[in-house]
């Protein structure tokens, strides 16, 4: 379990050793703190966190940002992954990109027309993406 407190601290829970660990976003991201819009995790002590149009790969181990996912025009709405099929779903209300979270590398990317996406996700271990559209 993940969370953001509004001063920037990043909290990680682990259910099964029943202890958490805390960072900073500075830290973790190489960026002052800004308005988290959504973590998922990674795999292997990864922590993915959006930010505005940013998308920051964190090692939880070294405690340091690692790659940074770009190509959302707007803000970072949802993040959704299917770890079976080692992919991560972005969404953003401009385009929802799916990424391969082996090498951090672009698969596909679609983009709003007119209608913005509101929502996203991952079925059947990762082989469907649904996208929700709505202007209201």
């Amino acid at each position: 379990v993940a969370a953001v407190s509004e001063a920037g601290g990043v909290f990680v829970l682990r259910l099964r050793g029943n202890r958490y660990s805390r960072f900073t976003l500075e830290r973790l991201t190489g960026q002052a703190p800004r308005q988290v819009s959504a973590l998922c995790f990674g795999r292997s002590e990864q922590l993915l966190i959006a930010f505005g149009n940013d998308l920051v790969v964190c090692d939880l181990q070294l405690r340091l940002a690692g790659t940074r996912l770009v190509g959302h025009g707007t803000r970072l709405i949802s993040l959704v992954a299917s770890w079976q099929r080692g992919l991560v779903l972005s969404l953003s209300s401009d385009a929802a990109i799916v990424w391969d979270s082996a090498a951090w590398v672009r698969l596909r990317a679609i983009f709003a027309a007119k209608v913005p996406f509101r929502q996203a996700q991952l079925g059947c271990g990762g082989a469907l993406a649904g996208l929700l559209a709505g202007d209201g």
